[in-house]
């Protein structure tokens, strides 16, 4: 783990984001015709969704500030997409092809994230980071009504590379 640590954007204002998220999963479904949001990780960005609030900029140039405090000045490129689960669908064992990966709880409900090598206990306003490529999965600790929000992100710094994702911007 490279960094865990609370968000005072997000906490102050977590309804406000919230309803971007419900806009945002409107304005995917209108275009993409389906709501697998975390399935089609690789098609969008929930920053481009979003481009035009003023929160998500915020958010963004505050995730840009603490990444980069760790990475420095380098050219870097994100995707990073909503997940957006009940109970049943929360994500299984799985990992990420990239140096690095994270995750923004935005209502997380009461769930764990389970890496291999620790657990991390999730909180609403959270931010993680760490290197990419280490397996993890959701537990849910508690039943819960509704839908889990996170935001996941990845991040690389290999230029150049071609691939079937549209979802890397210039971070």
């Amino acid at each position: 783990m490279i960094f865990l640590e609370s968000s005072n954007l997000i906490e102050k204002n977590l309804q406000g984001f919230e309803g971007i998220l419900d806009f945002a999963r409107f304005k995917f479904n209108d275009i993409y015709g389906h709501t697998e949001f975390t399935k089609a990780y690789p098609n969008y960005n929930v920053f481009s969704l979003t481009a035009t609030d003023s929160l998500m900029y915020s958010l963004f140039k505050e995730l840009q500030l603490k990444v980069r405090s760790v990475l420095g000045d380098q050219p870097l490129w994100m995707q990073c997409w909503m997940n957006h689960h009940t109970q049943y669908e929360v994500l299984d064992w799985h990992d990420h092809n990239f140096p690095w990966h994270g995750y923004i709880a935005i209502d997380p409900k009461k769930t764990n994230t389970v890496f291999e090598d620790f657990t991390i206990e999730n909180k609403p306003a959270q931010i993680y980071f760490g290197e990419g490529n280490k397996k993890h999965k959701v537990e849910v600790l508690e039943p819960y009504e509704g839908h889990r929000i996170t935001l996941g992100f990845d991040i690389t710094n290999k230029s150049g590379e071609r691939s079937k994702y549209v979802s890397f911007i210039p971070f």
